[in-house]
């Protein structure tokens, strides 16, 4: 499936979108997040293998955005994982080890919507044990 082009679409004003001059195109398969009091930065990267058993993870760019505007990102992330999933079968399977400590119990076969409900559960008692 061709990747989507920005160029065809539009603006929620209705004007069209445009690739600006410094527009790039990047492929990650590695995402971390830094978070401030006031916004997010989400850092892309690749993974490549270089030995045997050596991996390196090499940091492509990142973005910074609004903490608002991360929050309306996130939505839109989980509905179109939904849309997709609704109509094509169940893609959304991280291997074991993909996710940080706090999430290394995660069933990874459930469909997103289950598996972001039971990432919710564990983050809302972490703030529950730390509150006491």
């Amino acid at each position: 499936m061709p990747d989507a082009n920005p160029q065809d679409t539009q603006s929620p004003s209705g004007s069209p979108l445009v690739l600006g001059p410094q527009f790039m195109r990047v492929y990650a398969n590695v995402v971390k997040f830094g978070v401030s009091l006031n916004d997010m930065t989400i850092f892309f990267g690749e993974t490549f293998l270089v030995g045997p058993r050596e991996t390196v993870t090499e940091e492509r760019v990142s973005v910074t955005i609004s903490l608002p505007q991360a929050k309306v990102l996130a939505g839109y992330l989980v509905v179109n994982l939904l849309n997709h999933e609704l109509f094509n079968e169940s893609i959304i399977r991280p291997q074991k080890g993909s996710f940080g400590a706090q999430f290394a119990d995660l069933d990874t076969k459930l469909p997103v919507d289950q598996l972001i409900t039971q990432m919710c559960q564990i983050v809302h008692a972490e703030r529950e044990t730390t509150k006491q």
